[in-house]
């Protein structure tokens, strides 16, 4: 099934306004919003989850539901780099433990 770019920004602006995560993970595990589905700008729901903030329970739904840990988006940003960003140890640190690697070569090199 193929999602349209202007459903997914839909989805996330949805989620991000209303700060209901749980519309997200319902989102992904009804196979309406892929794991794998990505913005023009390469972001996927796992990236947006952790950019919003999300809890830990809610990333750790997103990854048990097929979301990528090392994806990177069209600058080479990963799931890993928004965690570090927004300043959140925990869910930076749950990351790490289930493999993302913060070693990835960034687009600008």
């Amino acid at each position: 099934m193929s999602v349209s770019e202007k459903e997914i920004v839909g989805w996330f602006d949805e989620v991000r306004k209303s700060k209901k995560e749980n519309k997200l993970v319902e989102l992904v595990r009804s196979k309406k919003l892929p794991a794998d589905a990505v913005t023009k700008e390469g972001h996927t729901a796992l990236m947006h989850a952790a950019d919003c903030d999300f809890s830990l329970k809610c990333i750790k739904e997103l990854i048990k539901l097929g979301s990528d840990v090392n994806h990177q988006d069209a600058i080479g940003m990963t799931v890993l780099d928004n965690a570090y960003t927004i300043g959140n140890p925990e869910t930076f640190a749950y990351l790490l433990s289930v493999g993302a690697k913060c070693d990835l070569k960034k687009a600008s090199g």
